[in-house]
């Protein structure tokens, strides 16, 4: 299958599990799973727009966003049996939710995007964006693709798309993401402010 073909199938099966789960335990809305996804796949095509990537290069983390979070499709209903927890690690301890399904899961929804990309047959880059999004620092020769993947995941979050109201501001940004790339914090807010138009539209 070519990368188009299989993306399609992968999202096609995130809207199927969507309708099932809502994944209010992760901070969703109803629905704002695939509505997240879609935002940060947007967002970090944008920025690398404005990085003057190459247009490969673009595209490609148009699909490291649109399944940075693949993982927590095998995740969910666990996660849905300590929501409580988590939120509590978040918003009082500044934790970030692959740690907190770590300690309680024994694995994150890192490590399973980890696998989903490599039966997919996913660039390196593409990979490293997905595991790497939270703590991009750490992903070596492509800190680039993950630091941009997991300011577009900051800001889809603190500019709440898809997400619960109430859990729309809880975003915490890894400074040395926004370092590499070059980038204030008052820059990527200005920057997501002048893609909400389209973003909205694109969720219609």
């Amino acid at each position: 299958l070519g990368q188009k073909t299989l993306l399609s199938l992968i999202f096609a099966a995130k809207s199927s599990f969507e309708e099932y789960r809502k994944f209010e335990a992760y901070g969703y809305e109803t629905g704002g799973f695939v509505k997240h996804s879609i935002s940060v796949a947007i967002l970090a095509k944008k920025i690398a727009q404005i990085l003057e990537l190459p247009e490969s290069d673009c595209e490609s983390l148009y699909i490291a966003g649109l399944l940075h979070d693949i993982g927590k499709l095998a995740l969910v209903e666990y996660v849905e049996k300590i929501a409580d927890k988590l939120w509590v690690s978040i918003l009082t301890q500044k934790k970030e939710i692959n740690e907190i399904e770590n300690r309680y899961l024994m694995l994150n929804h890192l490590e399973i995007g980890e696998m989903i990309a490599e039966r997919c047959y996913l660039s390196k880059e593409q990979k490293a964006a997905i595991v790497y999004h939270h703590n991009p620092e750490n992903s070596g020769t492509f800190r680039i693709f993950a630091s941009i993947v997991h300011c577009a995941d900051y800001l889809a979050k603190l500019s709440g798309f898809g997400m619960k109201s109430e859990f729309a501001g809880f975003a915490q940004l890894n400074e040395s993401a926004s370092d590499i790339l070059g980038f204030s914090l008052d820059d990527m807010k200005k920057f997501a402010s002048n893609c909400k138009n389209e973003i909205e539209k694109s969720l219609l």
